[in-house]
Order: C-alpha cells, then sequence, then structure tokens
C-alpha cells in the first residue's frame, strides 16, 4: 500500500480497531474513565509535554536519545522492556542518572491481550520484579506492549501499583515516511499536557532515529514548548485519563505493514532478537 494525501490519516485508520465495552453505556464508559482510566497526559494550559520511548534500553539508540536529550534540556520516561534492561542494565542506570525515569513495558515485548491470563500476569509481575531490582527503586508507570490492553491487562498492571499510561501523539517513528512528516503529524496532535510516544529499541539504525528524534524535538523547543518526563508532567497537575481497551485488528495491521520499518537490526550480539 502507497500512502499518499488522499489516504485518510493512519490514526483514523487504527482506531477502527477499538473494541468498546459492549455492555457499558457510552455515559458510564466516560465516568469510569475520569476515575480510573488509562493516563494520556495532564489537564493544563502550559505549554508542556511529556516524551516517552518504547522497547528499549538498547545498545545503539538509547545512547543516541540520551544525547539529544541533552542537547535540548529535555527530560522523558523511558518505558523498557525487562529482558532487556536485565541485558544492559548500565543503560538503566544512564537514562536514571541524566534526569530522566524508567517505567515497565513489559517482561518481553508481546501483545498482552493476545496471550493466556497467566502468560499476561507473569509478564507484568515478573518484569516489574526485574526492572526494580535493576533501577533500585519502586517503579510506578506501565505501558502495555503495542500499547493493546483488555480490563483484564489493565486490572493486573494497576494491583501490581502501577499507573498505565498512553498517549495523545507519536511521530510514527516506526514507520519510513520523509522527515518533514514525522514532525508534521507530531505538531498536529501536540496538546498542553500531552505525551508523545516515540521509541529507542530495535529494530533501527541510531542515525535515522536521530535524525527524527532530532526533528521532533526542535519543533517542540523553537515553539516555546518544554519536554518533561511523565512524573514531572503530572507534579501539580491532575491526569487526564481516557478510556483505552482495544486490541490490534489483523486488517490495520496488514494496511501498514508497507511502512513498518523493516531494516536489518545492527548487532553485535549473536542471536539477539
Amino acid at each position: 500500500m502507497k500512502r499518499t494525501e488522499a489516504s485518510p490519516p493512519m490514526k483514523v485508520r487504527a482506531r477502527r480497531a477499538v473494541i468498546e465495552h459492549p455492555k457499558v453505556s457510552r455515559g458510564a464508559r466516560s465516568a469510569v474513565a475520569q476515575r480510573a482510566g488509562t493516563i494520556c497526559g495532564a489537564d493544563t494550559t502550559d505549554p508542556v509535554v511529556a516524551l516517552t520511548f518504547d522497547d528499549g534500553p538498547d545498545p545503539f539508540n538509547t545512547p543516541v536519545v540520551l544525547s539529544l536529550l541533552a542537547e535540548h534540556d529535555a527530560r522523558a520516561t523511558f518505558f523498557v522492556i525487562s529482558e532487556q534492561a536485565t541485558k544492559h542494565p548500565s543503560l538503566v542506570k544512564e537514562i536514571l542518572a541524566a534526569g530522566h525515569e524508567v517505567g515497565l513495558h513489559g517482561r518481553r515485548h508481546i501483545d498482552l491481550t493476545d496471550v493466556p491470563p497467566w502468560t499476561a500476569v507473569r509478564a507484568v509481575r515478573g518484569g516489574l520484579r526485574q526492572l526494580e531490582a535493576i533501577a533500585g527503586a519502586p517503579v510506578t508507570l506501565f505501558r502495555p506492549p503495542y500499547g493493546t490492553q483488555s480490563l483484564f491487562t489493565f486490572a493486573v498492571a494497576r494491583q501490581a501499583g502501577m499507573e498505565v499510561i498512553g498517549w495523545s501523539a507519536s511521530p510514527r517513528d516506526f514507520m519510513v515516511l520523509e522527515l518533514d512528516r514525522h514532525v508534521t503529524i507530531t505538531l498536529e496532535d501536540l496538546e498542553p499536557g500531552g505525551v508523545v510516544l516515540l521509541h529507542d529499541g530495535p529494530p533501527s539504525n541510531p542515525d535515522r532515529r536521530a535524525a527524527v528524534l532530532g526533528a521532533v524535538l526542535d519543533a517542540i523547543t523553537s515553539r516555546g514548548w518544554r519536554a518533561l518526563s511523565v512524573s514531572a508532567l503530572l507534579q501539580g497537575r491532575a491526569p487526564r485519563r481516557c478510556r483505552w481497551f482495544f486490541r490490534r485488528a489483523p486488517a490495520v495491521i496488514e494496511e501498514m505493514r508497507p511502512l513498518l520499518i523493516s531494516e536489518e537490526r545492527l548487532t553485535d550480539e549473536p542471536g539477539a532478537p
């Protein structure tokens, strides 16, 4: 599929995959979301956003990301895969030492809505134990792999003591787009108190990730916006919660596949995924 300007925005296509709970009225869903939904931002008019990075830590991409964040005096939350963290604990410590924070992205990058319940529980609780042992501090934020979530997996994360974090904007850095397009679609969805989704994990070329992230940071900071971690964004601000229960629709995945990054992973680790 070739993406054209006449095509509907990808985010509209993805939203067709949303599965709403059939037994709950729309009004009730909204009321529940306001009290216990997934956090998608903070209520504020200040020009601030939270930057978040998924799928790391990665020995090729994460150092590049940390360097660019330092250049722009930006802070971020890194949602890490705990098994990746056990392979690269020094990167987790570098993230924390630079003033950023870590959250859990699972033990492995698996769709928690597509596995047996006990597998999802082990992925969350086991991953949390691994990451806290490395970080040396409690981990209180969680983002499900792929962003997919059911009521059950949401409850598992909350019972483990973590808030679930979604997002409200993204440059779609997992797709092959023109650089200015990455920036444009980020700015289209940028809002005060929003959460921006990016990635620092494989597969990718560090130079490509640097170009996308650098362009996005330049665009944000040049407009007077500040980039914060999720916890800093929420400090003194009420969380903005939303309904975030959906699964990956096979038709949507196939439609997006030609746009997904297919670069060969650069690694010196035998057997690395």
